[in-house]
């Protein structure tokens, strides 16, 4: 018994003898949740491992079954989280900013009421989300939550365009200076050719 590789998937799969039809379901659900999003290899392997080597027949569709839900609550959180970052920088009350930060942001909320590992709590916010956008009451209070870090976050890219924006602004400002002193220069040029050439004419006089 192997776990296989499809495409972009992790596949896992259970012993021939297990023909239990809510544990095959089971399986389809977890295989399901596992496709949704990229998965680290040694999480499915340690899965295929656990249910190969350390776990016995009787105990697979329960062991199957706690995978699934952890599968299912991970899949939702990740949903939620998406969610909001991509709400966020859409009509969030700062500047956009790295999506990363956004998502630290909110992994802080959730942590803060203790949501992390609600499904029923994450299910709600991401219909209140979608639902709401902007107006969501979810999505108010964990920007209110985070607003020391956001406003801090909005600020540094606000000073960092500005900076940009003014070098961009100065290369035009030097590219006419140096214009300008080139053509001062060759005026000087000029004007120094002439008089050597009145003094060069007064001396053959």
């Amino acid at each position: 018994m192997n776990s296989c590789f499809v495409g972009s998937s992790f596949l896992i799969t259970l012993p021939p003898e297990i023909q239990d039809p809510q544990a095959l379901a089971h399986l389809a659900g977890l295989n399901f949740y596992l496709s949704l999003y990229e998965q680290d290899p040694g999480w499915v392997t340690f899965i295929q491992n656990e249910l190969n080597h350390n776990t016995p027949l009787e105990d697979i569709p329960g062991r199957l079954k706690l995978f699934l839900m952890e599968e299912k609550l991970s899949s939702m959180r990740q949903d939620v989280i998406q969610e909001f970052v991509a709400l966020y920088q859409r009509v969030g009350p700062y500047l956009p900013i790295e999506p990363y930060l956004v998502d630290e942001a909110l992994r802080s909320y959730l942590d803060h009421i203790h949501a992390t590992d609600s499904f029923t709590v994450l299910q709600a916010s991401y219909q209140d989300l979608r639902e709401n956008e902007g107006g969501s009451v979810f999505f108010r209070n964990a920007v209110s939550h985070n607003r020391d870090l956001l406003e801090a976050e909005s600020s540094a890219r606000r000073c960092l365009e500005v900076e940009q924006r003014i070098r961009w602004e100065e290369i035009p400002k030097s590219k006419a200076s140096l214009e300008r002193a080139e053509h001062e220069h060759a005026l000087d040029l000029f004007k120094s050719e002439d008089l050597r050439r009145e003094l060069e004419k007064k001396r053959a006089g």
